[in-house]
């Protein structure tokens, strides 16, 4: 799943077979073949659902990015963490997370996007696992007391 673009000094890493195709594909559609589109083309690629919207997000005619594939419904998480935390935004600062929409199927959540951050977790060692422990251990027995 490792290839070399076009004109690329480096290898391109694509998460799956799909990823590649599309991203091969859609960059001979795109007006340009400079440094933001092939950037553009290879992040729309990464989702399976971006995949598959690419005409509600992209206008091949154009060239600009619909915005208003923002509010569109195709944008989801199936995570259950995601929605159990949502839950509680929503419950916790009620002027800033909002529940728009609930349904037996789905629920649709309003909030700045600037509050979105999906990033790697960060690595804790053993250390400061136990350390962390050890410093509720003793908050909890000065509760106690």
């Amino acid at each position: 799943m490792s290839s070399t673009a076009l004109g690329a000094e480096k290898a391109i890493i694509f998460i799956s077979d799909a990823h590649e195709k599309f991203y091969y594909e859609k960059l001979k559609e795109v007006r340009y073949q400079d440094v933001y589109h092939k950037a553009l083309v290879y992040c729309l690629g990464i989702s399976d659902d971006t995949r598959r919207n690419i005409k509600s997000i992209y206008d091949f005619k154009t060239g600009n990015v619909k915005t208003e594939c923002l509010h569109e419904g195709w944008q989801t998480t199936r995570d259950k963490t995601v929605m159990r935390k949502l839950d509680t935004l929503v419950g916790d600062f009620p002027d800033t997370y909002k529940l728009i929409e609930q349904n037996e199927v789905s629920r649709t959540y309003s909030f700045l996007k600037s509050y979105v951050s999906y990033r790697k977790p960060r690595t804790v060692s053993t250390e400061q696992r136990e350390w962390a422990r050890q410093m509720m251990i003793a908050k909890n027995r000065v509760k106690k007391d």
